[in-house]
């Protein structure tokens, strides 16, 4: 999205619906093809569109100040093989911009935060985790709190950091549970049986 669409998509959604007061981002690029390993198109939806968007809504909502909400993820300092590396370093830069923004749209009394999710349970992959009691087990065992997140649980964070979230910016908040903060090889030998 160059930013001439993206302050054409703001001025459109304003006209429609009024002052805008928070603006959220999900987004994520999923196509893949054999030529192309997702690097351009990575970066462009989840770092160039959201900074476009982002620069083009600002003056919408310096009249009145907001809040912006940037969803990444953990795969943001830690890494998933499984995972390319164009999310790693979208998703890194994701929590970097809401940074940046925090402070050069605080004057504007913008609010900028980042949440970064691990593994949410969601209505897609339900069916994933619950039908497979074995993967459950082991993430009641590696999750501190004995359960992975839900999407309606961050569907919750967003909105406090949009609504409640008075003087809160600049800042990543990580839902996983508390898994990021267990050691791995600590795990690894809690799950193994050895002390």
């Amino acid at each position: 999205m160059r930013s001439a669409h993206a302050g054409t998509a703001i001025e459109q959604i304003v006209t429609k619906n009024g002052r805008l007061t928070n603006l959220v981002f999900f987004q994520r690029w999923r196509g893949k093809s054999q030529e192309d390993d997702g690097w351009d198109n990575e970066l462009a939806t989840s770092l160039t569109w959201t900074k476009n968007l982002i620069e083009a809504a600002a003056p919408e909502m310096a009249t009145a100040g907001g809040s912006i909400v940037l969803v990444s993820s953990v795969v943001s300092r830690l890494i998933w093989k499984q995972t390319p590396v164009s999310y790693h370093v979208a998703k890194a830069g994701m929590n970097q911009m809401a940074r940046y923004y925090a402070v050069t749209l605080g004057s504007r009394k913008i609010r900028v935060n980042s949440v970064s999710p691990g593994t949410i349970l969601k209505e897609e992959t339900q069916d994933t985790f619950l039908k497979n009691p074995k993967m459950m087990a082991l993430y009641e065992k590696a999750v501190p709190l004995g359960r992975l997140p839900t999407a309606e649980e961050l569907a919750r964070l967003v909105r406090f950091l949009c609504d409640d979230a008075a003087c809160i910016t600049g800042q990543n908040i990580v839902m996983d549970g508390g898994l990021s903060l267990v050691s791995q090889e600590g795990l690894a030998r809690e799950l193994l049986g050895i002390d």
